[in-house]
C-alpha cells in the first residue's frame, strides 16, 4: 500500500466480497499509520440483486467498526433487464465517479486480482480486441476525471483468500459469481478446471506485461510522428496531412486518426473498430469521398492532400458562465477563453452555428468557423472570437489558447503504462 504514493484524500470501492473486505482491512491499517490523507469507503447499491441493500450495510458496518468513514451510493435510475453484468458495471462506476468528482477526490482504489485480470483477458480475446484490451487492467488506469489504483493486481485470488483466512475476516459470497449465465463466470470455471490454473493465470498476466512492452514501443512512434502527420489549427480543428501519414505504418496511422477523434469528438474511448476501420481506409484511398459525421467530429477530404477533423457543431454544449468571471475558461476542450466587459446576467458560450458569420470571419475554413465560440445573453450574440478586441467597454471573447495539440499529446502519454 506504501507504494500507492497517496497525496491527497482517496476514495475505496468495496463490496462485501472477500477481495474488497481484504482491501478495506489493508486500509485501515495503511491509515493507522498514514493519518494525513483520509479514506472514503464507497459501497454501491445498484438495487439489481435482492442481496444487495444487505451487502451494502455489511460493508458499512465494517467499515465503522474499523473506524474508516463509508458512504452508499444508492442507484434511483431504470433498472436494466438485460446484459445485466455489465449493465450494472457501468452503473458503478457512474456513481463512484460522480461521488469522486462531487466531492473533488481523485483516487478510487480498487480490489482487482490477477484471476480478475485472466478472467479480463480472454473475454476481450473473444471480443477480437486489439492490443489495448490485452493489455488487460493497468496498475493504475485513468477514468475521466480520476486515476483508478488497482494494489491487488499483482496477487491471486488463492492468495488473497489465504491472508483473509489467516486474519479471520468476515466477508460475503456474492451468489453471481457462480451463475454460468454470467460470461466472466464460464471463463471463471474454464481457468479452475485448467490442468494447472495458478500457472494460466500467471503466464497471462505475464502476457499483460508483454503487451504492455509492445504498446509503449508504439506509443513512441505515435508521439515521434505526432508534428510530422498532424497539423493542429488555431480555429479548433485537425488536419492530417496525408503524404506523411500514409507513410508510417498502418498501426500508427490508425492511433494518430483515433486519437484525434477522441481529442476533438470529447471521447474517452477508442471508437468501435468496425466503423472505423472502414472510415480509416475510405480516407486514405478514396479522393472523391464525401464529409462524413463521426464520433462527434466532421471528417473532411480536402483538394490539398489534407484531411480536416473538425467538431460537429450539434454536438457542442452550449456553456452558461457567471459573466463576472475574471478566470479563464475551457470550453469544448478545445479552448481556453476568456471573456471582458459584460453587463449582462444570463450569458452563455456556445458554438457559431447557422448564425450569419461576422466579416472578420469570412474569410477562414467555413465548416471550422461553424464551430468557434460566439457570447450570448439569451438570444442576443454579445461577441465573436478572433475581432478587435481594443475597443472600450464592448463585449470580448478572446482565445487565449487552442488545446487540442496538448490534450492529443496528453492522451498519448496517458497510454503508457
Amino acid at each position: 500500500m506504501q507504494e500507492l504514493n497517496l497525496q491527497k484524500n482517496y476514495a475505496v470501492a468495496v463490496s462485501g466480497g472477500v477481495d474488497s473486505i481484504t482491501l478495506l482491512y489493508l486500509i485501515s491499517i495503511y491509515h493507522n499509520v498514514n493519518t494525513k490523507f483520509h479514506p472514503i469507503i464507497l459501497t454501491v447499491n445498484h438495487g439489481l440483486r435482492e442481496e444487495a441493500t444487505q451487502e451494502t450495510l455489511f460493508v458499512y458496518n465494517t467499515s465503522q467498526k474499523l473506524k474508516l468513514t463509508c458512504q452508499i451510493l444508492n442507484w434511483n435510475g431504470i433498472k436494466p433487464t438485460s446484459n445485466i453484468q455489465s449493465a450494472a458495471r457501468t452503473i458503478r462506476y457512474s456513481l463512484l465517479h460522480e461521488w469522486c468528482d462531487l466531492n473533488s477526490i481523485k483516487y478510487l482504489i480498487t480490489a482487482h486480482h490477477k484471476d480478475d485480470q485472466a478472467e479480463t483477458i480472454f473475454m476481450r480475446l473473444e471480443r477480437g480486441s486489439g492490443l489495448d484490451g490485452l493489455l488487460g487492467m493497468q496498475e493504475r488506469s485513468r477514468f475521466y476525471t480520476i486515476e483508478i489504483l488497482r494494489p491487488f493486481l499483482c496477487f491471486t485470488k488463492k492468495e488473497i483468500l489465504h491472508y483473509a483466512l489467516q486474519k479471520q475476516l468476515n466477508w460475503i459470497e456474492d451468489p453471481s459469481n457462480t451463475n454460468t449465465k454470467y460470461k466472466r463466470t464460464l471463463y471463471r470455471n474454464f481457468i479452475k478446471v485448467s490442468k494447472n490454473p495458478d500457472v494460466l493465470v500467471n503466464r497471462l498476466h505475464t502476457t499483460a506485461i508483454h503487451i504492455k512492452r509492445a504498446v509503449n514501443c508504439i506509443l513512441y512512434y505515435v508521439h515521434a510522428a505526432l508534428n510530422d502527420c498532424l497539423e493542429f489549427n488555431k480555429l479548433g480543428f485537425i488536419n492530417i496531412k496525408l503524404n506523411k501519414f500514409n507513410e508510417v505504418p498502418e498501426e500508427i496511422a490508425l492511433r494518430l486518426f483515433s486519437y484525434s477523434l477522441m481529442v476533438i469528438g470529447k471521447k474517452s474511448y477508442k471508437p468501435r473498430y468496425e466503423k472505423f476501420i472502414k472510415l480509416f481506409h475510405k480516407i486514405k484511398n478514396d479522393l472523391s469521398i464525401p464529409p462524413h459525421t463521426f464520433y462527434n467530429c466532421k471528417i473532411i477530404r480536402n483538394k490539398d492532400n489534407t484531411i480536416s477533423i473538425i467538431k460537429e457543431v450539434a454536438s457542442i454544449k452550449t456553456q452558461y458562465i457567471n459573466p463576472y468571471t475574471k478566470e479563464t475558461i475551457i470550453w469544448d476542450n478545445r479552448f481556453l477563453l476568456k471573456i471582458h466587459n459584460i453587463s449582462a446576467e444570463q450569458v452563455s458560450i456556445t458554438p457559431l452555428s447557422n448564425n450569419p458569420i461576422p466579416i472578420h470571419l469570412k474569410k477562414l475554413y467555413k465548416e471550422a468557423v461553424y464551430s468557434l465560440p460566439i457570447l450570448k445573453s439569451k438570444d442576443k450574440i454579445l461577441a465573436y472570437p478572433l475581432q478587435n478586441n481594443n475597443i472600450d467597454n464592448i463585449p470580448v471573447i478572446s482565445i487565449e489558447d487552442v488545446l487540442i495539440k496538448r490534450n492529443i499529446v496528453n492522451l498519448v502519454y496517458s497510454q503508457f503504462n
